[in-house]
């Protein structure tokens, strides 16, 4: 009788440790990014006056599979986005590939930021990546960094 409940325990035992590791594995492989914003002000330097601040979106991939990024969104409100055609390092379809621990960062500056303010002067309100399964990567500390990026900006 106690050979036949030690030998239930120790089944019991040996299903919830492969559960668990066939868990872990699934979550492992499946694809994973972390997205967020930086405000980056102008740097000074000794003899130099400073630079423009900047607004730097960056998503890196956490996970192990590659991961295929096609668009960059910037929404207005609940409604409204624009999409960033063009990823830098892209391929020739339009993707940038991410492979594991891969970053991609695109950079905002004074030059080229038409696309966080809306025509109609609506501020951006969030912005993410979307990758070729549609999966969408929200950039976060967005909201802050904009409203730090844009009260500099209009001072360069």
């Amino acid at each position: 009788m106690a050979i036949e409940i030690a030998l239930s325990v120790l089944s019991l035992v040996v299903a919830t440790f492969s559960l668990g590791l066939a868990v872990w594995v699934a979550r492992r492989n499946e694809p994973r990014a972390r997205a967020r914003a930086t405000f980056l002000p102008g740097q000074a330097e000794e003899d130099q006056p400073g630079g423009p601040p900047m607004l730097e979106i960056e998503i890196v991939n956490l996970g192990r599979r590659v991961i295929q990024l096609e668009y960059l969104y910037v929404r207005y409100g609940r409604t409204r986005a624009d999409i960033v055609d063009t990823l830098w390092d892209s391929d020739e379809t339009g993707r940038c590939h991410l492979r594991e621990g891969d970053p991609y960062r695109h950079t905002f500056t004074p030059d080229d930021d038409g696309l966080l303010v809306a025509p109609s002067g609506q501020r951006a309100t969030s912005m993410y990546f979307q990758d070729s399964a549609g999966r969408r990567y929200t950039a976060r500390g967005f909201r802050s960094a904009l409203a730090q990026y844009l009260s500099q900006a209009s001072e360069w």
